[in-house]
């Protein structure tokens, strides 16, 4: 995401900042995302799966990330 704001004419001092995690969880790529298949959101599925328990959903990379990559690609 910096290189992106760098893109942009003007940009002195790239800051990429925001809450995303306090009010979405964890941000879990689908590649990587694994319920566990007794208690899923409640139980951590086998591996290192600590994350997912604290996600949205499987979907919020598609839906956050993707979005926000977008917009910083946009140039008038």
């Amino acid at each position: 995401m910096r290189d992106l704001v760098l893109a942009h004419d003007g940009v002195r001092y790239p800051v990429v900042a925001g809450l995303a995690e306090d009010f979405t969880g964890y941000i879990v790529p689908m590649y990587n995302f694994v319920l566990a298949t007794t208690g899923p959101w409640l139980n951590e599925a086998e591996g290192d799966h600590y994350e997912e328990v604290y996600a949205l959903s499987q979907e919020v990379e598609r839906h956050i990330v993707h979005p926000i990559l977008q917009l910083l690609k946009y140039r008038k």
